[in-house]
Order: structure tokens, then C-alpha cells, then sequence
């Protein structure tokens, strides 16, 4: 929302705008968004202080309201996620929570909310991040500092190189921690070089994907739309990538090669999704770099796939559009065309 971004605004007048924002959206009456707008509503209260003790109300009111929508709906969100946007739901609204109970100094806003998540365990890196955050978030509510900064430490772990601001936020919280567990200058050096090489790059195992890859239709470098239905019957390497990623620039001459010898091939598909904002930094990347293989601009997609994906990541799709397989990270391996290639062919589609 606008006026979330300007200063000096009456909070009656923020008020106002965020009640006639949510009552636009519902207009249609059977549109699912996520989140809801009750939920956006609520986090600019948040920003602005107009009316944070309007939070728990506000994120009642979204959950009830997506729950009824859902029911008479045959939509999907999040890309066909459920899962994953279920989680992601109430994440978000715990988060909403706890920072209404920090801003009011009432936990109790939040503890049931978040009590309600002490079991979950996502597989996304982008979920489990911003899961991390909002127990470190509680327990700091909580008065429970060495958790907080221990959850803090977790969420930090699992952040993506590039994360820059959640870096320097998840930072700051624990600097504060240290100060006020009573840890002087050395202490907090200390801390900040024992947790300094945690968010480098490195590859991980494959791993199997429980959720099905949703339905996309993407434009290439080139102009030419692309299906996931067109590639049926051939099991396809997905490659994620962006031209600002270290580890991609090393990854790419080998998908290259890859891809050159598997091209003609009727079984196999070799193709890339770029993940860059500045859609036009791509070509005179690829041109330069003599690059062939199909480059899709994807970043809607995969942010709504797999939220913040840990690049370069690989997938492996059956022939039968059925997600199999998924590996994050990349580690330099004179043999990693042989072994992708044997790992095409023999990933079975029931995998």
C-alpha cells in the first residue's frame, strides 16, 4: 500500500485507505488472494503504528475470509503449492502477531499462533527461513534471549548469499542479544566470525520433491512461448539461475555442454529458468558467453515454486510433468556432465 511509504500521514487517514483497500478486493467476491488483503492491511498498520491493536482482528478476519473462499473455490494459490502456501499462511499471520504483541508488550497475541507451527518442518529454504525468524522474533517477545539468538543463528544458515538485507537484519537482532545478554566486544566478534562462512554456497544432495510442478507458460530470450505441456513425454533438467550468481557462472558452461549433447535427443530437454529482475541483462549474457541453451524468463514463477531458491538449483521433471527431483548449490567437478546426464537417465519417473 501507498501510504505505507509516506510520512506525516493522520493514522485515520491510513485507517481509512486500508478499510476501503480491503473492501476493493473483495468486490469480486470470489477471487482468492495471497495473502490477504487483510494481512497487507495489517502489516502497514504494523509499519506505520496506526493501528496495531487492530492486528488480531485484521489477520482473523484474512484467515476466515481465504478459509470461506477456499471452500467454493476451485483455484489455486501459490501455484498449486498448498502445502506450502498453507504453511507459508501461517507463518505470515504468527508474524503478524508477534510483532503487534512486541509493539503492544503482549506475547500472548502471539504464543498461540506460534505454539501452532512448533511442529512444522519445511523443506524451502524460503519457508524455513522466515520460520526461524519468527520463533527467534517470539522468543525474544518471550524473554527467552539465548534462544532468540540461537534461532537467529539458524535462520541465518539457511539464507541465500545474495539475502543481503535479511542478512544485515538477522545481524542487528543479534548484536542487540549479545548486548543485552551482557556479551562485550570481543564476545560479539567472536560470534560474528563463528557464524561468518555459514551462508556460503555449497552443493547439497538431491533430494526428492513431494509437490507437483504447476502448470507454466514462459517467453524465452528470444520471443518464442514456451509450455510445460509441449515437453511431455521427455524427462527435462531445469536449471534456475541468475547473471548475477557466482556459483551459476561456473555452473553454466557445463549445462552448456549438457545441453549440446542432449539436444537432439527425443527423451531428454535441457532447459534454464532465469530468476533476474532486469529481464535485459540476460541476452548480452548469453550472446557474450555463446550460450544456446533455452533460457526462460521465470522469477514469477520460481518465487511462487519454491519462494527464494537457493541458485543455481537443478530440477528433474518426469515425462510425465511430474516433479521429481531438486539440488541447490553447485561444487566444481570435471565429471558433472557424465553424472547429470546419468542421472537424467536413469531418475525413474515414479521416483
Amino acid at each position: 500500500m501507498a501510504l505505507s511509504k509516506l510520512s506525516g500521514v493522520p493514522a485515520s487517514q491510513i485507517k481509512d485507505a486500508g478499510t476501503g483497500y480491503i473492501a476493493a478486493y473483495h468486490l469480486d467476491g470470489t477471487r482468492l488472494y495471497w495473502p490477504p488483503p487483510e494481512f497487507s492491511v495489517a502489516d502497514v498498520y504494523l509499519k506505520t503504528g496506526a493501528g496495531v491493536s487492530d492486528v488480531p482482528e485484521l489477520v482473523r478476519q484474512g484467515l476466515m475470509n481465504l478459509s470461506a473462499l477456499r471452500l467454493h473455490s476451485d483455484q489455486a494459490i501459490d501455484g498449486g503449492n498448498e502445502e506450502g502456501a498453507d504453511l507459508g499462511l501461517r507463518i505470515e499471520a504468527a508474524r503478524l502477531l508477534t510483532e503487534a504483541g512486541r509493539q503492544l508488550g503482549n506475547p500472548e497475541l502471539a504464543r498461540s499462533s506460534v505454539a501452532g507451527l512448533r511442529s512444522a518442518n519445511p523443506q524451502n529454504r524460503y519457508l524455513r527461513v522466515a520460520l526461524d525468524r519468527l520463533r527467534a522474533s517470539f522468543a525474544e517477545l518471550d524473554g527467552k534471549k539465548l534462544d532468540a539468538l540461537l534461532l537467529y543463528r539458524s535462520a541465518r544458515s539457511a539464507l541465500t548469499p545474495d539475502d543481503v538485507a535479511g542478512e544485515q537484519e538477522i545481524a542487528t537482532a543479534e548484536d542487540r542479544l549479545l548486548r543485552e545478554l551482557g556479551g562485550s566486544d570481543t564476545t560479539r566478534a567472536l560470534w560474528r566470525a563463528s557464524t561468518a562462512d555459514k551462508n556460503q554456497p555449497e552443493a547439497e544432495a538431491w533430494v526428492p520433491v513431494t509437490a507437483r510442478m504447476s502448470p507454466w507458460k514462459l517467453t524465452d530470450t528470444h520471443g518464442k512461448v514456451w509450455q510445460s505441456e509441449f515437453l511431455k513425454g521427455k524427462k527435462v533438467l531445469i536449471n534456475a539461475w541468475a547473471t548475477w550468481c557466482i556459483p551459476c557462472q561456473q555452473e553454466l558452461p557445463a549445462l552448456e555442454e549438457l545441453y549440446q549433447k542432449t539436444k537432439d535427443r527425443s527423451d531428454i530437454a535441457v532447459i534454464t529458468f532465469d530468476i533476474d529482475e532486469e529481464i535485459g541483462r540476460v541476452a548480452p549474457f548469453t550472446e557474450q558467453k555463446h550460450y544456446s541453451f533455452p533460457v526462460l524468463f521465470a522469477k514469477d514463477y520460481v518465487d511462487t515454486a519454491v519462494g527464494q531458491p537457493r541458485i543455481p538449483e537443478n530440477w528433474i521433471v518426469g515425462a510425465d510433468g511430474k516433479w521429481l527431483l531438486q539440488h541447490s548449490g553447485f561444487e566444481p567437478d570435471p565429471l558433472w556432465v557424465e553424472k547429470m546426464l546419468k542421472r537424467l537417465e536413469h531418475t525413474s519417473d515414479s521416483n
